[in-house]
């Protein structure tokens, strides 16, 4: 009967201690599942992108919410390179995933427009060790990443200014023109130029400014044209028709004949420019002691008045022409045997 109880009471600890064991693994695995490992994020590598890295994560802290010690263990884990030492600088206690997402994407998020990283995006090419189909999935992330917030309405209103138009009348023709007070010559479009008749120069002209390149001008158009009753002489210089979208570009330097631009809202006019200033003169006006300003007053503003009039031709009118010669100032010495020696005065510390 002893040997019986015995048995049973050992089976019934062995149960206990199974139940212990299995309490304790219960325990166990939901703090090792606990345990939130973040993607990596190498700012000195080439090509990482801190958008698509805040993506990720956003899964995943959408699941496992992360903040405090914690956040900022998954984070020292997974950031590397100089994005660990800046990890240190910007950690706090209680920082949320929200908050250090804000930080991190002012420091390592590149401000590139949807436009401008649809643009990139065009003239990348996969990598060395990048199948079509890991490249094409990068692809899908990036405009997912970027243009997740964006509303598929939202339009960007222009705001087009009309360009400054006008014409000019050539041997009783009348031709639509441009002007462009940035343009140093005038221009006109190859196919447009059989058009347009006068003397023609050949010389090699290397035009800037037109595209991405330079453009060479091989033949100009030596023209007399009338704009708006103005005689003016303009060398046009033929350029190649994908150049320009406007047929005739006239420059500024019919300015240089004599002749200003008036732009409007209607367009521009050209007209003859009277306000040049060749020379100019200027009339002094003779001072009148009467009418200075000082803090003098009563009898002694008078004797002052009195004291400037009678040296009156002693001052010099305008900007003064020729040296003044006031003469010489000597000093009368009580014994002019005795060497005059005066200690000099201390300057102040400041």
């Amino acid at each position: 009967m002893e040997d019986q109880l015995r048995i049973l009471m050992e089976h019934q600890n062995q149960s206990f201690l199974e139940l212990a064991k299995t309490l304790q693994a219960s325990v166990r695995e939901p703090a090792q599942n606990g345990v939130v490992t973040l993607p990596k994020f190498n700012a000195d590598i080439p090509g990482a992108d801190a958008t698509q890295w805040c993506s990720t994560v956003d899964i995943i802290v959408a699941e496992k919410p992360l903040e405090g010690s914690a956040l900022i263990l998954a984070l020292t884990k997974s950031l590397e390179g100089s994005a660990s030492q800046w990890l240190s600088e910007v950690c706090y206690a209680g920082v949320t995933w929200l908050e250090f997402k804000q930080l991190f994407q002012q420091r390592y998020a590149n401000a590139e427009t949807p436009a401008a990283m649809f643009l990139q995006l065009l003239n990348s090419r996969p990598g060395n060790s990048e199948c079509l189909a890991i490249y094409a999935s990068r692809m899908v992330t990036s405009l997912v990443c970027k243009w997740k917030g964006l509303d598929t309405e939202k339009r960007a209103e222009l705001c087009v200014v009309d360009e400054p138009k006008t014409s000019m009348l050539l041997r009783g023709e009348n031709f639509p023109i441009i002007f462009d007070s940035g343009a140093e010559c005038s221009l006109i479009k190859e196919s447009f130029a059989k058009n347009i008749s006068g003397k023609i120069i050949n010389n090699v002209v290397s035009l800037k400014g037109i595209g991405n390149a330079n453009v060479c001008s091989t033949i100009q158009i030596d023209n007399n044209i009338l704009i708006n009753g103005n005689s003016l002489n303009v060398i046009f210089h033929v350029v190649p028709d994908d150049c320009m979208s406007n047929n005739i570009v006239l420059g500024r330097e019919v300015l240089a004949q004599g002749y200003a631009a008036v732009v409007s809202c209607k367009g521009v006019e050209i007209i003859k420019n009277e306000t040049k200033t060749v020379n100019s003169c200027s009339k002094f006006i003779e001072n009148s002691f009467e009418i200075i300003e000082n803090n003098v007053c009563g009898e002694n503003k008078n004797e002052i008045t009195t004291l400037l009039k009678s040296y009156s031709d002693s001052f010099i009118q305008g900007t003064p022409q020729t040296r003044v010669n006031s003469g010489e100032m000597k000093i009368r010495l009580i014994d002019e045997t005795k060497t005059v020696q005066r200690r000099s005065y201390r300057l102040s510390p400041s």
